[in-house]
Parts: structure tokens; C-alpha cells; sequence
């Protein structure tokens, strides 16, 4: 998510908004000063922080928001391009949209792996934020 994304997320306190709304629903639970959101009740192995305790939302809560935002906008599928290291977030994403009211199998989570190739004896620049790699079919996207 880019930074100009990132802050139109908290515009209006949009991300607390949001968070409060999934509260309401039972989704998202108080510890003392830590909010979790429940991410159990979807099949994930622990519950996740959505609200430090100091009071900083995580990159969960924004990334929950985000696809919010998506859906609110009419996307009925999103396509999310992440590196191979956060394998480990899919469950957590996929329990924050069914919260949101949207079938798991809305959001598509691909993984890729960063290596480095070279290209005409060049190192070729990847990012998956740009969007800018290669398949092992060969293809740049």
C-alpha cells in the first residue's frame, strides 16, 4: 500500500471508524489497552492486534481498511500480490474480510519470490509493489 493510500485510510479516523463498527460486531475485543480482533473465529491459530497498547493502530487494521475500501467501492475480487515471507498473514487477511462480510475466496492472495536475475548482464530490478517481476514461465508483468 503507498503512502498516499495509507493516509486516506486515516482521513476522517476512518481506520478507527471501521475497527469500532467490527467491535460493535463482536469481531473485536478490549484487553486493557490492546485491541484484538478475533481472528479465531476464522480458522486462524491466534487472535491478532489490531490497537497497540499505546494506542498506534497495526499494519493489519489498515490493511483490513484497505480492502474495505476496496469493497466499498464495488470490487467484488481483490488480487493481492505479496512476497513469499508473509505466507504467514493469509489467514489473518482472509479472517478480516469474512468479518467484513465478504466470502473468503473474494480476496486471491499470490505469492511470489524475489531473486535476483540479470538481464543482459544487468541485475534486473523486481519489487511486488511496483508490480514489476518475472514468472518462471519467463514473462515480465
Amino acid at each position: 500500500m503507498n503512502t498516499s493510500a495509507k493516509k486516506e485510510l486515516y482521513k476522517d479516523n476512518g481506520v478507527n471508524k471501521l475497527l469500532g463498527e467490527l467491535q460493535k460486531q463482536g469481531f473485536v475485543y478490549s484487553d486493557g489497552e490492546t485491541l484484538w480482533f478475533k481472528t479465531t473465529a476464522f480458522g486462524d491459530e491466534k487472535d491478532r492486534v489490531v490497537v497497540r497498547q499505546n494506542g498506534d493502530p497495526t499494519y493489519f487494521a489498515a490493511d483490513i481498511a484497505y480492502h474495505q475500501n476496496k469493497f466499498s467501492r464495488g470490487f467484488e475480487m481483490i488480487i493481492d500480490i505479496w512476497g513469499a515471507d508473509h505466507h504467514g498473514y493469509m489467514p489473518r487477511m482472509w479472517a478480516g474480510i469474512q468479518a467484513l462480510g465478504h466470502d473468503k475466496n473474494s480476496l486471491k492472495i499470490i505469492l511470489v519470490q524475489l531473486v535476483n536475475l540479470l538481464r543482459a548482464g544487468v541485475p534486473a530490478a523486481m519489487s511486488t509493489r511496483s508490480g514489476e517481476f518475472v514468472t518462471l514461465r519467463g514473462s515480465s508483468r
